[in-house]
């Protein structure tokens, strides 16, 4: 990179996983934060692209939409599905047009967040001729964060829990709850603190779809020892997640969980799942804990889509069941042996300082910016 060239006008969007996937505080270019795809509000499959026409930026970065409209060098980072048109969702008829133009010469560079987001690529994609000629624009550039904290933490005189995500049953807060209650009854003095707005959907892809079963599992977050918070600022949940000995993220299903390195930099392991992205982010039983997880062959979970099915809330219910149960077990052995929590603590920090670095991702984006020019 030239410092005597003029700073590259970047065209991006004002949603959150810009700020931990393009706006690293690149020093070649200055950012233009606007919506990226106005339609999704009327139309489901708009989140699949974004039109950008206008000579005022020099090249566009989105994170998941294709860029229409538009003859400018583009950069598209992508969480799972690219283009945005999973076939269970039922927008394949819009995937022809929108991978042709990721063919174009216009589009430089797809970055995946993830290793889990190019399997998933892969396997959109495998009956297509051009996928080849798609793999050669592909590379992994793990979203990035800044560490929050100089030192570990230490064990406390109680257990202290958190959940942090807006959807409750898919991110798994009947586990957490579950737990609670088991860890009680077993003599662990457990607190627990919610930040959700308790959001479900009876249409929702892993749902379930029983409002009776969403409403027994919300009775628990009036049990002893647990407090709900339901809407949080930021820099608030944040405070809370630096305030817990553990963040328990037992999500059904996540591209990435970005609130897993959130917080992980504040020196707080992540006890989640062993799906999708998390055991990229998390080390098992090193700045964190893995529970076990049925996963089909791309990473996620095998009901995954299957939410009209007949047996689908049972096999909701026994997931829920088996994993408080060995969240249960893996707290009250956390508890039992608090010697090794700074450790774990330490270890959490230095994987966000190592694989999630922002100085890191600044760099390389630097160097793809420079492709645009």
């Amino acid at each position: 990179m030239e410092s005597e060239l003029p700073k590259l006008r970047v065209r991006t969007g004002k949603h959150y996983p810009v700020e931990f996937n393009v706006d690293h505080g690149q020093r070649n270019a200055v950012f233009f934060k606007k919506s990226q795809t106005p339609l999704r509000r009327f139309l489901r499959f708009a989140d699949a692209f974004g039109f950008y026409p206008g000579p005022g930026w020099d090249l566009v970065h989105t994170v998941n939409a294709v860029p229409l409209l538009t003859r400018k060098k583009h950069i598209v980072t992508f969480e799972d599905y690219l283009p945005r048109t999973p076939e269970p969702r039922g927008d394949a008829w819009l995937q022809p047009l929108l991978r042709g133009l990721l063919l174009r010469r216009n589009c430089v560079r797809l970055i995946a967040m993830s290793e889990y987001a190019v399997r998933i690529f892969r396997e959109q994609h495998k009956e297509w001729k051009g996928l080849a000629k798609l793999m050669e624009k592909v590379e992994i550039l793990y979203p990035s964060i800044d560490v929050r904290t100089g030192s570990p933490k230490r064990a406390g005189e109680r257990l202290k829990l958190c959940f942090v995500g807006a959807d409750y049953m898919r991110k798994g807060a009947p586990i957490l709850l579950r737990a609670h209650v088991e860890l009680r009854k077993r003599g662990v003095p457990v607190d627990t603190t919610v930040v959700s707005r308790l959001v479900w959907s009876a249409i929702d892809y892993v749902g379930p779809p029983s409002k009776t079963v969403v409403t027994a599992e919300r009775k628990l977050l009036e049990v002893e020892g647990v407090s709900v918070e339901t809407g949080l600022p930021n820099s608030m949940t944040l405070k809370v997640m630096e305030d817990s000995d553990y963040l328990v993220f037992p999500t059904f299903h996540d591209t990435f969980g970005f609130v897993s390195i959130e917080a992980m930099a504040c020196g707080t392991p992540v006890i989640t799942h062993d799906t999708c992205a998390q055991p990229e982010i998390v080390e098992n039983n090193m700045s964190g804990v893995l529970l076990p997880f049925p996963n089909s062959e791309v990473g996620d979970w095998t009901m995954l889509h299957k939410s009209r099915e007949a047996n689908y809330t049972e096999a909701y219910l026994e997931q829920v069941r088996c994993s408080a149960e060995n969240l249960a077990d893996c707290l009250e052995q956390r508890w039992e042996d608090r010697t090794s929590f700074e450790a774990m603590s330490h270890a959490a920090v230095e994987r966000v300082r190592s694989k999630f670095n922002r100085e890191h991702a600044r760099n390389r984006l630097e160097k793809l910016y420079e492709l645009c020019r």
